[in-house]
């Protein structure tokens, strides 16, 4: 699903997709989104395949349904409070902020091995 992404959010639309996620997407610490930058993962995918503001970054629903498949079949049990929404057990992280996008120094590849993931951010000028 990254590398289908990677082909729709170009350099110059990303500011759309960064809005796109963080008006639409359930998205937590919502007071300081900037720096924790993560929303959830069913819920990202979910409007990807389906919300009107990513109708400029709709990719095959093959993807979305298959990232859907995989998180059913990773996420055993979750437990989402009143004010969680749609949270279904999995946040993916996306920064909106340069100021916190250098996730490098966090994490490395061999930690999260979600390379292709990382390698659409990092496409993106999201981080070094």
């Amino acid at each position: 699903m990254a590398s289908q992404l990677n082909s729709v959010v170009t350099t110059s639309n990303k500011s759309s997709f960064n809005s796109a996620i963080t008006s639409n997407v359930k998205h937590y610490a919502d007071s300081d989104y900037d720096y924790f930058c993560t929303f959830d993962a069913w819920d990202f995918v979910d409007k990807l395949a389906n919300n009107s503001a990513f109708s400029s970054f709709r990719i095959d629903s093959s993807y979305t349904t298959a990232v859907k498949n995989a998180h059913a079949n990773l996420v055993a049990y979750n437990l989402a409070q009143k004010g969680a929404g749609v949270s279904k057990g999995l946040c993916m992280y996306w920064p909106n902020s340069s100021q916190y996008s250098d996730v490098s120094t966090y994490y490395t590849t061999s930690e999260t091995r979600f390379t292709t993931w990382r390698s659409f951010c990092v496409s993106k000028g999201i981080h070094a």
